[in-house]
């Protein structure tokens, strides 16, 4: 637990608060699955624990510390997550130093759980835009837009709560990483605003997130322009 709360405190960590949860999470069931020192984990020890947490019944709660207990196991998808969190969390502390630099090497050859081994999700379905029309003329203003933008740009709820005026881009020239620009006076991307978010889930590997915001959110977003965040709401009241 203590080298993931190490990788929590870095850049490298997830910005995101529920990717952070799952990295708490993660280091506590490795924790108390392998009981001993990072450095000793091996390959088959990973894939014991890999197994082991098909067994594990889910939890809903904050990292595993004030949750509570499910009636179904953890599912395939979830298995898989944390066995990549734990695998950024190794590599990050063989570059630090931390520990030796052939641990990440030994997980890597594990894969996720076979066919059959851990639950899968059911596979969900898209809302029914009629039912997201009805929905959109109940909510307070903040969080109609909010629902908005989801639904028209596929963002992450997180993202569009930190939606700040400097990143949102309504005209000009917008630089992008690697040295590329969008002119957005040009016919091809007129009417089209960009949102260029300072903190996102792959920003701690250099990777930048551009997201388009077509004509259908301006309306929505306009309005909370004026302030800085445009949204006061967090990613649990919006879901509430």
């Amino acid at each position: 637990p203590g080298m993931f709360a190490a990788f929590l405190r870095s850049p490298a960590g997830p910005g995101d608060r529920r990717d952070r949860d799952t990295v708490r999470r993660t280091g506590l069931l490795l924790g108390d699955f392998h009981g001993g020192i990072a450095a000793s984990l091996t390959a088959q020890r990973f894939e014991a624990w890999r197994d082991w947490l098909c067994t594990l019944k889910a939890h809903r709660g904050d990292g595993g510390k004030s949750s509570k207990e499910l009636q179904f196991t953890l599912s395939h998808q979830y298995i898989r997550k944390l066995m990549a969190w734990a695998r950024r969390a190794f590599t990050w502390s063989e570059k630090e130093g931390l520990i030796p630099p052939d641990v990440s090497a030994r997980l890597s050859s594990v894969t996720a759980p076979m066919p059959g081994k851990a639950r899968r999700s059911p596979p969900r379905s898209a809302a029914n835009p009629k039912d997201v029309d009805k929905l959109l003329k109940k909510l307070p203003p903040e969080a109609a837009a909010m629902l908005t933008l989801i639904r028209f740009t596929g963002m992450r709820p997180g993202e569009v709560c930190r939606i700040r005026p400097g990143e949102v881009h309504r005209r000009g020239v917008v630089s992008l990483e690697g040295g590329q620009a969008v002119d957005l006076s040009k016919r091809s991307a007129k009417g089209c605003w960009l949102y260029l978010p300072a903190q996102h889930k792959t920003s701690s590997r250099g990777k930048p997130r551009i997201i388009a915001l077509p004509r259908s959110c301006h309306e929505a977003l306009s309005p909370f322009l004026v302030r800085d965040p445009c949204f006061t709401l967090t990613v649990r009241q919006f879901w509430k």
